[in-house]
């Protein structure tokens, strides 16, 4: 019991260390936020699933080859030269497949929100803001590891055959969380929908009623004749029109265009989106698995430790790699938050 009991704390070990980064980063707001009146428009989310289902289905492949190499991994490495050289070569391909897939996803969703030709309004919140910096903040543990490894493969005087998947794998660590990034923070920042509606002036919703009125007779806004400043009938028909025409000019909010009932490529790009975002989803859920479970190759192949020093390149790890686990668990949460406002 106890031996399984020690084992366990080596798992649980991960979870520990996001508590307390997360548990930092909420302090950092309260004590941003204390003494400070924010204006809160709260309205009610109601999560759609429909139409999701090639993003989903592309979630759950990865989630399941996920396992399937954690499960491989935890089998060999370490058991021989052979079969740690096979695990650490499964998962580097692995990894690559996956992040090629995640950063292909991004780049269309960016390219989507390029081509929008009506502007979203801009939502400035500090809360939004922290999530940002912790976006960005713990992806510079990966990328830390990374330029690690590539300079090791670079100056490395022997190369086994798995460090050449290292070289791809640390790149595409690189490129995938810069353009996940960008297309979180893109994304978050939007306004939905019906917070812009909300925001449209009670001047849209209401047209004034223009009162009939013929050549010599004209009635004001209380059923009389309308006075003018100096008490006497108005009868100038060029005053008459130039109201009529201002008044016309306002917009009508019945038929003002809305992006919910907008057929075609507004509704595509929509789905478009909202399964891109899931796939993304379930795909940072899933890179969290390996490193969180034992998987972690920047101990196992020796490559770095070689060139950087057993020590060095250990303190480097446990510095960056809890950040690299915490950076999976937010960007989930945040492209969660990115779907409830596609």
């Amino acid at each position: 019991m106890c031996d399984a009991f020690s084992i366990g704390t080596y798992y649980v070990y991960p979870f520990n260390i996001e508590y307390h980064i997360l548990a930092s980063a909420m302090l950092y707001v309260l004590w941003k936020n204390i003494g400070r009146s924010i204006k809160h428009r709260h309205h009610k989310t109601n999560l759609k699933f429909q139409g999701v289902v090639v993003g989903v289905i592309f979630g759950l492949i990865v989630l399941a080859v996920t396992i399937g190499v954690v499960v491989l991994y935890l089998l060999n490495i370490g058991r021989s030269k052979q079969s740690s050289e096979a695990a650490l070569t499964v998962y580097y391909l692995y990894s690559v497949v996956v992040l090629s897939g995640m950063c292909i996803a991004a780049v269309v969703g960016l390219i989507l929100h390029r081509l929008d030709r009506h502007p979203a309004v801009v939502e400035k919140s500090p809360s939004l803001k922290l999530d940002e910096e912790l976006l960005v903040g713990s992806a510079c543990g990966s990328w830390i590891t990374s330029w690690g490894s590539i300079l090791a493969v670079i100056y490395a005087e022997s190369h086994p055959t798995y460090t050449w998947y290292n070289l791809p794998y640390s790149i595409l660590v690189l490129i995938e969380k810069y353009i996940q990034n960008l297309f979180i923070i893109t994304y978050i920042h939007r306004k939905d929908e019906k917070i812009c509606t909300d925001t449209i002036p009670n001047i849209y919703m209401k047209q004034p009623q223009l009162a009939s009125s013929d050549d010599n007779n004209h009635v004001g806004p209380c059923g009389g004749p309308d006075v003018r400043e100096n008490g006497s009938l108005s009868n100038n028909n060029n005053v008459d029109k130039k109201e009529k025409e201002e008044n016309n000019s306002i917009p009508a909010f019945d038929h003002m265009p809305s992006n919910n009932t907008n057929p075609g490529n507004g509704g595509l790009k929509k789905q478009v989106l909202r399964n891109i975002t899931v796939a993304l989803f379930i795909s940072n859920i899933s890179l969290w698995i390996p490193p969180a479970f034992g998987c972690r190759p920047q101990y196992d192949n020796g490559l770095e430790a070689v060139v950087f020093g057993l020590i060095p390149w250990i303190f480097i790890i446990d510095i960056a790699l809890p950040f690299s686990i915490f950076y999976r668990m937010h960007s989930a949460y945040s492209l969660f938050d990115v779907y409830c406002k596609i």
